[in-house]
């Protein structure tokens, strides 16, 4: 057995990581998004809020919501940039086919 091969396998980066958490599901994705809107329109705390400590009260929303999940601040706010992105991108396609006003769509034809 080489014993240089051993203590480098011992000092990799994976051997020290924590555990992977379970993949999002469609219904973390919306506890994620109502406790972020729930968070980030509490009108007691308004816009003055610093940004780990949003996060930390987002995260015990979320655990409020969504009790058996394991998921950290750092998991929340990673996959809130996920949906963050998708959603701006859903918002100017549908700005841009609104634009177009097609005579006798209502909102909900046109997404």
């Amino acid at each position: 057995m080489n014993t240089e091969n051993t203590a480098l396998s011992a000092q990799s980066p994976a051997a020290t990581r924590s555990p992977r958490t379970p993949n999002w599901s469609k219904g973390d994705d919306i506890k994620l998004c109502e406790a972020w809107v729930s968070t980030s329109e509490d009108p007691i705390r308004g816009s003055d809020q610093k940004y780990e400590a949003l996060w930390e009260r987002i995260l015990q929303d979320f655990k409020a919501r969504e009790p058996e999940r394991q998921r950290n601040a750092i998991n929340l706010e990673s996959r809130w940039r996920i949906i963050k992105k998708e959603v701006t991108k859903f918002c100017g396609k549908f700005a841009q086919a609104k634009a177009l006003n097609p005579s006798g769509f209502n909102e909900k034809d046109i997404v």
